[in-house]
This record gives C-alpha cells, structure tokens and sequence, in this order.
C-alpha cells in the first residue's frame, strides 16, 4: 500500500496519487517481465484510491519509515482494487470530488464491499483531462461568493487600466494556500471585456518541474489545438494558423514554437536545436517577439502561477 500525505502532507495529495496509480498503471501494461527460461510474461495490476483520515503508526522492532495505517479510508481503498479491472484504476468519492476536474472518470455507481456497512460509490479513472489550470478545472464547479478583497480588486484593476493606456505592470499575489490567491484571479479576469483583451495563462506544476518551457507547451497546445494523436502536417497547419492569427510578421517564429511542442520536420519546415544556448536564447526572444506582436492588438494579461516557484526554464 502506497501513502499520499504521510509523513509530508501536499495540498494535491489526491491528484499525485491518481496520477501515480495510472503511471503504475500504463507501465504495467506495457512491460514485460523475463522468466527463468528465457520467455517472457505480461502481468496485470489493480489499484484503488480513496482519500480520508486515518491513523498512522509506526512498527515496533521496524525502521522509523515503516508505517501502518488504521481506519476505514484505507479498508475502503483496498477494496475498491477488486472493483478495477485488469491495469484499472478505481476511487471512492472522497478522491473523485477533490480530483473530478483534473481526470476523466467513468461512474461504476453504488458498489458493496466487504467489510463495509453501506454501498459506496465508486469510478474509474480512465486518463488526465484535457490541459487546463487546476483553478480553471475546479471551476466547473459551483462557488460560493468572493468577499473580503475589495481594495485587492481595485488595485488589479487600477493596474489594467493602465496597461490598456499602455503602460505595463507586474504583480505579485502571495500568501498561503488556499486563500484564494487564484480565485482573486479568476474574479480580476472575469471583469474585463474578452473581445478587448488577451489572457496568456502558465501554470507551473510540480510535476513537471524537471521538463523545461512545460507551462508555455501545455498552452501553446490549448491555443492552437495540436493533439498528441496529430501527424507533423496537421500540427504544422495548427500551429501556422495560430502565428498568422498573433504574429503573422515575427520571423523564424514557426521552426522555434515547433522545436518546442517537438513537432518532427516535415515539408517546408525544420525545427531548431533546441539544445544550442543560442538558439534556446532566440527562442526565448521570439516568444517575446510574439507577445509582444499580440499585445499591438489587444492589451495582453499574463497569469503566471508559480506552483512550485519555476525554473529558470520552466516558466
């Protein structure tokens, strides 16, 4: 049995082990693993998650890592396993509404489990949901009045319309987690005209902190419309039709985007190497270039969340 949030606690201990059961899930499906003959063999995995409070201890005579829990999420958690299917993942209702947003999940309804009182409701977990911020996700949910953050608001919006007479700003929204640092944003965003203004959204995560340029991949992917399934003329033609929408006279600007969402060459194109500090520098600069080609159409907000503070490449 894997632990989320013992001994170190993370506000998305939910989500890491969602994604860590599909990771363990998709590796097992695809391995093979050798046997002392010489042939090989394909195994299967079962997993199930559930999310709650439960007591944790340690073991007499073992190491002070080695931990048991107690309590009902972790009886529920291992029974939901036996309603998965082969490299199935199965959660309990607690994880699916702290992960309902972030993957997409298939009801299995109200299921009995042995050595539980009532039937509880169980999914499966079929795959990540399309690439959107967590806040963003979590708003497909209801949400109660903002209060308290008149003078942040007024601020934000002093600083906007500043930038629409074109004079930029820089801000920072710093505190604690969950005190509505991105719910601010989301209110600040929802005020403004959308036909007048751009948004240009990065979320920096800690899953992909070791992946350089991450946050600017997954929007340029939601911008332009590539999917991983996409052959290199159809990610070409997405992407050629996303730069004659923002930045139809920045130059080279079509082989730097197409190094970075590693789009293979193909007729008439040729990615850079990335790999080059020189040409990592005119890629930097020719996003740049293309902010700054969109902003001479519409004032630009950038929203930059840094969760966990970026890399130099990463954000």
């Amino acid at each position: 049995m894997a632990y989320f949030g013992v001994p170190q606690a993370h506000e998305n201990d939910p989500e890491r082990a969602v994604r860590a059961s599909l990771a363990v899930a998709a590796a097992i499906k695809e391995h093979q693993f050798p046997l002392s003959d010489g042939s090989f063999v394909r195994l299967g995995v079962r997993i199930g998650v559930n999310t709650g409070v439960v007591v944790v201890g340690s073991v007499p005579g073992e190491p002070p890592e080695r931990r048991e829990v107690f309590g009902s999420s972790a009886h529920v958690a291992a029974r939901l396993q036996g309603l998965a299917g082969e490299n199935g993942v199965v959660v309990g209702a607690s994880t699916y509404e702290l992960t309902r947003g972030t993957f997409n999940y298939v009801p299995l309804g109200r299921r009995p489990l042995k050595g539980v009182e009532e039937p509880v409701d169980a999914w499966s977990a079929e795959a990540l949901a399309p690439s959107e911020s967590r806040f963003d996700r979590a708003q497909r949910l209801p949400l109660a009045p903002m209060i308290s953050r008149a003078s942040e608001s007024a601020l934000l919006a002093e600083m906007w319309q500043q930038t629409v007479a074109g004079a930029g700003h820089v801000g920072v929204i710093s505190g604690e987690p969950g005190i509505g640092k991105s719910r601010l944003i989301r209110q600040f965003r929802s005020s403004l005209d959308a036909s007048r203004r751009g948004v240009v959204s990065l979320q920096c995560s800690p899953f992909h902190i070791n992946t350089p340029l991450a946050p600017e991949i997954e929007r340029l992917r939601r911008v332009t419309g590539i999917q991983e399934a996409d052959d290199a003329e159809l990610a070409l033609a997405k992407l050629r039709s996303f730069l004659a929408r923002e930045a139809p006279n920045v130059t080279n600007a079509l082989s730097y985007y197409g190094a970075v969402l590693s789009i293979p060459a193909c007729s008439e194109y040729e990615p850079v190497d990335l790999g080059s500090p020189f040409e990592r520098d005119r890629a930097f600069q020719a996003f740049i270039d293309v902010l700054i080609a969109a902003s001479r159409k519409r004032p630009i907000l950038i929203d930059v969340v840094e969760r966990p503070a970026p890399t130099a490449s990463s954000c």
